[in-house]
């Protein structure tokens, strides 16, 4: 089918479509599922016991009836079954939650959930109604162990940090300080009453300020007669700055290489005087 060219098409060429009666087929790709991950830590690792493991694993294993390629995949699933039981492990990435979850804290998640669900059930009740309470007793035992447990994870990092100090742990803490979730913003007191604390209130006051300080309006407190007596101060000022005559002190040359002159003599006397004085002190012993 040829598209007519009138004013809606702007092209210069002449658009031509084209309907197929075989259709694609298209495959979509399934999202990756979240796993929990973990980082093996190979520094800490006892190496006694991980060849002990690795040997017997190996001594399990037929080698006479493969192929190379056989036998390096046979090899390299050693290694990761010998590292899985041996190597100690640190949890990264939990499956369903963002953060790092205790046993514990996951049972308090679920927990607040199930008492949060039975209160929206219910009509989302107020005031002193049983499950508002225990929604809000639930909610708090879960901050509280959150917190808790932060604590502890914050005081035993620092331990290690000072029994132990090295280059990682050190770009750890600082790592730690830089994603603080703790906001340092300045806040601005507006008229005296209100407080601005975040950046979209902070911003909206400077444009009200500036806007206020562009258009002409009448100040109450504005006070006239301090505008005239300032201004005749300053023009009584630059008069009299004006009429003041500058007096030039003149000083030739021989003045000054006879004020020279002078000092030298009398620094001579001073040292005369001293002399004479330590020679009869030394007399009179």
């Amino acid at each position: 089918m040829v598209m007519q060219q009138d004013s809606i098409n702007s092209s210069s060429h002449m658009p031509v479509i084209a309907n197929l009666t075989n259709r694609l087929k298209t495959e979509v790709k399934k999202g990756k599922k979240s796993h929990t991950t973990y980082k093996l830590l190979r520094e800490k690792t006892d190496k006694k016991e991980y060849r002990n493991v690795l040997n017997q694993m190996i001594a399990t294993c037929n080698w006479n009836d493969s192929d190379v390629n056989e036998k390096v995949n046979k090899l390299t699933s050693i290694l990761h079954k010998t590292a899985d039981k041996v190597v100690p492990k640190k949890l990264i990435k939990l499956t369903g939650f963002k953060n790092k979850a205790s046993p514990k804290v996951r049972q308090l998640i679920q927990a607040s959930k199930q008492k949060h669900r039975e209160w929206n059930n219910a009509g989302r009740p107020r005031n002193n109604h049983i499950l508002f309470v225990e929604k809000k007793s639930a909610k708090r035992a879960l901050r509280s162990q959150q917190r808790k447990e932060a604590a502890i994870e914050r005081e035993q990092f620092l331990q290690r940090l000072e029994k132990d100090p090295y280059d990682k742990a050190f770009f750890q803490l600082i790592k730690r300080n830089q994603s603080s979730v703790k906001s340092n913003a300045p806040e601005i007191l507006i008229d005296g009453v209100k407080t601005a604390k975040t950046p979209s209130s902070q911003r909206e006051t400077f444009a009200d300020y500036f806007k206020n300080l562009a258009t002409p309006q009448e100040n109450p407190n504005f006070k006239n007669e301090l505008l005239t007596s300032s201004t005749n101060r300053c023009n009584l000022i630059k008069e009299v700055s004006k009429n003041i005559t500058k007096k030039k002190i003149l000083v030739t040359q021989q003045e000054i290489l006879n004020a020279i002159q002078k000092l030298k003599m009398e620094s001579r006397q001073m040292n005369m005087v001293s002399q004479l004085n330590i020679s009869n002190m030394q007399g009179m012993k």
